[in-house]
C-alpha cells in the first residue's frame, strides 16, 4: 500500500456491500481519503460513506479530557476497565489517550487502547513488542497481583530479529467494584483486567517517546509537530531512564520529545514487511508460526521458528496482502 505524502494515520475498513472486501484508508492534514481506486463512490463523486464516517470520528478525536475534580488516575483505570470489557464483548473503544490537569499542569498519557496502537506503530517501524509471559503471582479473596514481561525486538530487512530490551511490570487488580450508590459487587472480569493491565504497563515502558507523541498527536486530532518525522526503522529510541518519572497510567507521564531518525517506507523487503505484519496481527510467536506453517510449511522449523529466508519474496508479498499489510 502506497500512502500519500503527509499521512498521519492509516486504517483498513470493511465493505458493507462486498463480503470479504476491504479498503485501505489514509489520513492527512486535509482529512481521510482512499489510497486506491476500489471505491466507486469516491472515484465518481469525490465522497463516500467510508471517508465521511472516518472524518466524523476524527472531529470528536480520540482524546478523552478528564474532569479536574476527583482522582484522574482512578478515572483512567475505570475507563480502561470499560475498554477491556468492550473488547471482550466484541466492540472497540476509540479513545487512545487521556488528558487531565494536576498541580496546574496538563498531563497527557496513553489509554490501554492507545498503548496497543503505539505497539502497532512501532511494528511498522521495525520494532516489535511481544508479550512473553503474564503470571498470577498472588491472590486472595479481595485482590490478585499480576506480573507481565514484554520484549522489544528489532526486525531487519531479511526478517531476522534481535532482542533490544525488555520490561517487567506488575498490576494489583481488585476483585470487587465500588458502586456509585455505595457498597460493592464482585467483578467477574477481574482476571482479564489484571492480565490486560499488566501487559499495558510492560508495553508502555518500551514505547519510544517519538511514537508516544505521534499517537497522542493523532488522538488530539492533529499531526506531528513541524520538523518531526517517524523514527528510522530499527533505530533504538530514547531509553526508559530518559522519560519523566510520573505518569497518568500506573505512574507514567508523557514528556514531550522529538522523534528521532528519518522517515521510513521505501526499500523494505517483502520478508521484512511480512515479519512486521505478523507481529502486528498475532501477539504470540506460536500463532505466527502456525499461520505461516499453514501457508508455507517449509518455512517453519521443527521447533516452530519461522525461517523468513525460506519464503520467496513474491510469496511474502502475497502473505502481506492477506494480512492487510
Amino acid at each position: 500500500m502506497t500512502l500519500p505524502p503527509g499521512t498521519v494515520d492509516a486504517r483498513t475498513v470493511r465493505s458493507r456491500s462486498g463480503p470479504g472486501k476491504s479498503y485501505q484508508m489514509a489520513r492527512t492534514r486535509g482529512g481521510w481519503q482512499h489510497t486506491d481506486e476500489g471505491c466507486g463512490a469516491w472515484m465518481n463523486v469525490g465522497r463516500c460513506r467510508h471517508v465521511d464516517e472516518l472524518n466524523e470520528e476524527a472531529k470528536g478525536g480520540k482524546l478523552m479530557v478528564l474532569p479536574v475534580a476527583g482522582d484522574p488516575l482512578a478515572k483512567i483505570e475505570e475507563l480502561d476497565d470499560q475498554a477491556i470489557i468492550s473488547a471482550l464483548e466484541g466492540s472497540v473503544s476509540e479513545k487512545w489517550a487521556y488528558s487531565f490537569v494536576q498541580g496546574g499542569k496538563t498531563i497527557t498519557g496513553l489509554s490501554i487502547i492507545g498503548v496497543e496502537q503505539a505497539a502497532r506503530e512501532m511494528a511498522t517501524l521495525g520494532e516489535a513488542l511481544r508479550e512473553e509471559t503474564v503470571n498470577l503471582v498472588y491472590e486472595d479473596e479481595r485482590e490478585a497481583r499480576f506480573v507481565a514481561r514484554v520484549v522489544r525486538y528489532a526486525v531487519n530487512g531479511d526478517g531476522r530479529e534481535v532482542i533490544l530490551d525488555s520490561a517487567i511490570r506488575a498490576k494489583r487488580q481488585p476483585k470487587f467494584i465500588k458502586l456509585t450508590a455505595g457498597g460493592e459487587k464482585f467483578d467477574e472480569h477481574w482476571f482479564e483486567k489484571g492480565v490486560s493491565k499488566a501487559l499495558r504497563n510492560a508495553k508502555g515502558a518500551l514505547i519510544s517517546d517519538g511514537v508516544r507523541q505521534r499517537i497522542i498527536a493523532i488522538a488530539s486530532g492533529g499531526t506531528l509537530p513541524a520538523g518531526r518525522s517517524r523514527p528510522k526503522p530499527g533505530a533504538r529510541q530514547s531509553s526508559a531512564p530518559a522519560r519523566a518519572p510520573a505518569a497518568p497510567i500506573e505512574g507514567e507521564v508523557v514528556k514531550p520529545a522529538a522523534a528521532e531518525g528519518q522517515a521510513d517506507g521505501a526499500g523494505q523487503s517483502p520478508r521484512f514487511l511480512l515479519n512486521v505484519a505478523l507481529s502486528a496481527a498475532f501477539k504470540a510467536e506460536a500463532q505466527r508460526s502456525e499461520w505461516v506453517a499453514q501457508r508455507v510449511p517449509e518455512a517453519v522449523g521443527p521447533q516452530g521458528r519461522i525461517n523468513y529466508a525460506a519464503i520467496p519474496e513474491e510469496r511474502a508479498s502475497e502473505l502481506c496482502e492477506e494480512l492487510g499489510g
